[in-house]
């Protein structure tokens, strides 16, 4: 898993590049998360995720 940042609350962001050449983000809570239990899915890939957050930011006018 490829740290790319943290979630605010704990969690971090993670890509998990053993799951796709493109692999989803999700978030992992170091302590809670257990090996083999599924992960939160925040997008499909990298790419929906950065353009949901910059479309959050431009919305709320940050």
């Amino acid at each position: 898993m490829i740290a790319i940042g943290d979630d605010g609350m704990g969690g971090t962001y993670v890509l998990d590049t053993a799951k796709a050449l493109e692999p989803p983000v999700e978030v992992w809570n170091g302590g809670a998360s257990r090996p083999g239990e599924p992960l939160e899915q925040l997008a499909p890939d990298f790419a929906t995720f950065l353009l949901d957050a910059v479309q959050r930011e431009v919305a709320t006018g940050h």
